[in-house]
């Protein structure tokens, strides 16, 4: 645990936290918070407090989503900047797709169905209004094309740049969830639709038929990580492989 509180990642000296890291833990503190530890308050003000860091001080003006990761200002002078860290905010310059899309299944998972943590909570409060901000963000940052989502979605259309079918995938599972729970308003259908959409074009671009009848899940980015300068050109130049089949699974599902 760093300074103000977040959880760091592991090899990442100094990083509040990134966005991934989330997903990895704070479902399953909460699950852990509720099942086990008897509706363990302190949990859920630690996991209140993981999430307002995060959304404080990663926040992008532009897309209104979350970029990748932010470096803890309060750090000791004896600890290295990142390079990639903002000198006054701490956050790195970018959002990632797959970063944002591991934080949205984060709120939607603790907020709704088996793993979610109860209403009466402060936690609950905080994590539902951030829910409601960054799920009709999703719908505007989409490619209007396509209904995809850019891989760097701080440089759309931008030379190198594509469409990814992870962070589609994921974006695709927590907007439904978010309109099927009812917990954010989709008065219009808006939200939906552009689930729908994002999902019919993982269906015909991502999802490969092969030969022997089965399929593979293509336009996955392997990996983005803050243990690198966090340029542009450090997350286009990282290879594409078959795999994200659990983030599109899961959003077949609420298709």
């Amino acid at each position: 645990m760093w300074l103000d509180g977040t959880v760091t990642s592991s090899g990442l000296v100094a990083v509040t936290d990134l966005l991934a890291g989330i997903y990895m833990a704070q479902p399953f503190y909460g699950l852990v918070a509720r099942d086990i530890e008897n509706n363990n308050a302190t949990a859920y003000a630690d996991i209140e407090n993981q999430f307002k860091l995060l959304y404080t001080n990663a926040f992008d003006n532009t897309t209104k989503l979350l970029k990748h990761g932010y470096f803890d200002r309060a750090a000791p002078t004896s600890v290295s900047r990142p390079v990639w860290a903002d000198t006054v905010t701490g956050a790195c310059p970018h959002v990632w797709d797959r970063a944002v899309g591991w934080y949205v299944m984060a709120l939607a998972d603790l907020l709704t169905g088996p793993d979610a943590i109860p209403t009466s909570t402060s936690a609950y409060s905080t994590l539902l209004t951030q829910f409601r901000q960054l799920i009709p963000a999703l719908v505007t940052t989409a490619d209007p094309s396509t209904g995809a989502w850019w891989l760097v979605l701080t440089a759309v259309g931008r030379s190198g740049n594509y469409l990814e079918s992870s962070g589609t995938s994921m974006f695709v599972y927590a907007m439904l969830k978010a309109v099927t729970s009812g917990l954010v308003p989709d008065s219009n259908g808006a939200i939906r639709a552009a689930a729908i959409k994002a999902y019919n074009w993982l269906a015909t671009k991502a999802v490969i038929q092969n030969s022997d009848g089965t399929l593979n899940f293509d336009l996955t980015v392997n990996v983005g990580s803050l243990g690198s300068n966090g340029t542009f050109e450090y997350y286009i130049a990282q290879v594409r492989q078959m795999l994200g089949h659990l983030p599109v699974a899961s959003a077949h599902n609420f298709s």
